[in-house]
């Protein structure tokens, strides 16, 4: 089972992120990557992704970039393990707690601090 659900700036992603329900999670990223700042996912129930998934993550980090920033939290299980072998030192616009020494940002830092 697939389930977005939004509150503030935080989307909860649960189920698979895969290549059916990458549209659907596009679509609500959209709005929130469209107006800048951070961006929060809490993976926490996601227990499937693929790459459709991750260059989706990766689309919204590049356009987050310098405007804000893309924060993937509570990465578990077999997800976790892919972003750490695909991408152990996060990307651009893009952190998060799979990395060794994650940068998280604070109130009133710069947009460009994950950058």
């Amino acid at each position: 089972m697939f389930e977005v659900v939004e509150h503030a700036p935080t989307i909860r992603l649960a189920g698979e992120l895969d290549l059916a329900s990458v549209p659907v999670v596009a679509d609500v990223l959209q709005g929130l990557v469209g107006a800048g700042g951070y961006v929060t996912l809490d993976l926490e129930r996601l227990t499937f992704c693929d790459s459709t998934g991750i260059a989706l993550l990766l689309r919204a980090g590049r356009a987050l970039n310098g405007r804000g920033g893309l924060i993937l939290r509570h990465c578990r299980g077999e997800v976790r393990r892919l972003l750490q072998l695909s991408l152990p030192d996060g990307a651009p616009g893009m952190t998060g707690d799979w990395i060794e020494e994650p940068r998280f940002p604070r109130p009133g830092d710069d947009a460009a601090d994950l950058a």
